[in-house]
């Protein structure tokens, strides 16, 4: 079948060439769109009772994405810098997309005045039922208002502008990655190739190598490097526009992304090695370049064709958990992997049938000489030791994963120059409670109710509860109660407040 493959490839190569760059194209021209789709939730399973919660308050309560605005280094008490904030707060409060706003001038509240008060906090709450490009709007009418501001620093950030700014950094993450990956892979390719003598070579070029026979050798090798690269790039034009179509049917996750496209990148230049290397090996046997092109992708094309497979299934496993992270993982690792592969057993031959003939087989060697061959050779006399020895590396290895705090990454995962992160660390610095995340408790019943007043001082004899405040909302028969934790919001204080909480006794309907 693969030897059949190779024939029908040959004949149209430059179909499957031609097929191969119009995915190319339409994978870095119109599959970068995904980045501008990229979400940056918690990730957790629809059926957790924190998103059932989540997804009741913004059903009920209309309650958006939040943008917070931080007016930094004026006193508070200036009557100036009041009016300007009250103003500006006004004015957000008519933009398009913006359900409301809090400030601490108009609403008084815990935590919108710093502890120095030289800076106040704006809270502005977008609306739920926007669109995501409504939501963008919104976001950046009110950066434009809020810069207006009369104070020496303004920042804008929270939790619609921090996604964009993930969206963005890791658009800038896979840009920089592949910019220091594929030029280390191409210096790492010409040595597997060419070895020290296409090293020697190609750094002659330019003062003795312009004979006939040098300029082939340095072709040959850059060629035979080459390939590998330019089925790299393909696999990731191909991941991006998986990931654009799986988009539009579930969440893709920001940190999967770069996840899937370094998998389809490691995977293509494994895959595309191998095939080149047999190609070279059957050419140094006396094969012309059809029967080497059969023979290359019987063994090498059907080891690429099984591994593919083989990583594809084992991929579906994560598609048994329910997180939509995971999910996107799985279904976008599995395109990618099949992208890949399919390259490998088509697009690779395809090129190896127009320059193969450039290609030099390796020069011929005893078997007893390279690291490698060495290398086995001592494996094979000592493997029940050196199995040994690694299990126990490998053990002693993860020991320490034992005592691991596992935490969900948050804004401290942004370049220290982002915006977001520069207001989230002023709040966690100098306002009172902000810079942690509060428990957010949900209950049916009237905010009025005496049973109610009962509940919240029960939560706030909790042992690690810091602060509980009832959130105020004109809703008659739904109450949300912040509970502020003593410690970070994912450390282990503010886990076993919220299984506290969680096991006491609700007034009103369950």
């Amino acid at each position: 079948m693969f030897a059949s493959l190779a024939r029908h490839v040959r004949r149209r190569r430059w179909f499957v060439v031609a097929a191969w760059v119009v995915v190319l194209a339409a994978g870095f021209g119109f599959g970068s769109q995904v980045f501008g789709r990229l979400a940056n939730e918690s990730g957790l399973r629809p059926d957790a009772e924190s998103v059932q919660a989540s997804e009741r308050l913004r059903k009920l309560a209309g309650s958006g994405q939040e943008v917070l605005v931080l007016v930094d280094g004026r006193e508070t008490r200036d009557p100036a810098l009041r009016a300007s904030v009250t103003a500006a707060a006004e004015e957000i409060e008519r933009v398009p997309g913006v359900a409301r706003v809090v400030d601490g001038y108009r609403a008084p509240a815990r935590g919108l005045v710093a502890r120095d008060e030289r800076a106040v906090l704006l809270r502005v709450e977008l609306a739920a039922d926007g669109s995501r490009q409504e939501r963008d709007r919104a976001v950046d009418a009110v950066r434009q208002r809020a810069q207006g501001i009369d104070a020496p620093t303004v920042l804008v950030g929270g939790e619609a502008p921090a996604n964009r700014e993930f969206q963005r950094q890791a658009q800038h993450d896979l840009e920089k990655g592949e910019a220091v990956a594929l030029p280390v892979m191409l210096v790492l390719l010409l040595f597997i190739f060419g070895g020290r003598t296409a090293a020697g070579r190609l750094g002659k070029v330019g003062l003795r190598a312009r004979t006939r026979s040098g300029l082939g050798a340095v072709l040959s090798v850059v060629l035979a490097a080459g390939m590998p690269l330019v089925l790299a790039a393909v696999a990731v034009a191909g991941a991006l526009l998986i990931l654009l179509w799986l988009s539009s049917a579930t969440e893709i996750s920001s940190y999967s992304v770069n996840v899937v496209t370094m998998l389809g990148l490691g995977l293509a230049v494994d895959y595309s090695l191998l095939v080149v290397s047999r190609f070279r090996e059957e050419r140094a046997g006396g094969l012309d370049l059809p029967r080497a092109l059969e023979r290359t992708l019987a063994s090498a094309g059907r080891t690429v064709a099984f591994s593919g497979l083989t990583v594809a299934v084992s991929l579906t496993g994560l598609l048994v958990f329910a997180e939509p992270f995971l999910r996107s993982l799985a279904w976008g690792g599995i395109g990618v992997v099949l992208v890949a592969m399919l390259a490998a057993i088509t697009l690779v031959p395809a090129l190896l049938a127009i320059w193969g003939g450039r290609i030099r087989p390796p020069r011929a060697r005893p078997a007893d000489l390279g690291f490698f061959y060495r290398q086995s050779r001592l494996v094979q006399r000592f493997a029940p030791v050196i199995v040994v020895l690694v299990a126990l590396v490998l053990l002693l290895a993860a020991l320490p994963f034992r005592h691991a705090e596992l935490e969900n990454s948050g804004l401290e995962a942004l370049p220290r120059s982002s915006e977001s992160r520069q207001l989230f660390e002023t709040l966690r610095a100098r306002f009172p409670g902000a810079g942690t995340d509060p428990l957010v408790v949900v209950v049916d019943i009237d905010p009025r109710s005496d049973g109610l007043a009962d509940y919240v001082r029960r939560i706030g004899a909790l042992p690690g509860a810091d602060s509980v405040q009832v959130r105020p909302l004109p809703l008659p028969t739904l109450t949300v109660v912040d509970v502020v934790p003593a410690g970070p919001s994912q450390g282990p204080v503010a886990r076993r407040l919220v299984e506290r909480v969680r096991a006491l006794d609700r007034p009103g309907p369950r």
